[in-house]
């Protein structure tokens, strides 16, 4: 299971606060992603892929939990 680190989140989701977290539209965050995507010639073995994913995980799993807190947490 992934482990939800705050410190790792908070180093993915700092470039994202310019607004309240609540009212972020679904094209704020894309084009966060977006920012972190690179072309083939600046980065040759396409390792900014794995960074993508795991930050886009941690940002579902954030405003999951954001939108969720107010429900019991279920192990």
């Amino acid at each position: 299971m992934f482990s939800f680190n705050i410190s790792y989140c908070s180093l993915v989701i700092f470039p994202l606060i310019n607004s309240c977290f609540r009212e972020m539209a679904k094209q704020d965050i894309l084009n966060y992603l977006n920012s972190l995507r690179k072309s083939i010639f600046e980065d040759e073995s396409q390792r900014w892929i794995g960074s993508y994913n795991v930050r886009q995980i941690i940002l579902i799993i954030f405003f999951r939990w954001l939108y969720n807190s107010d429900e019991p947490h279920q192990n």
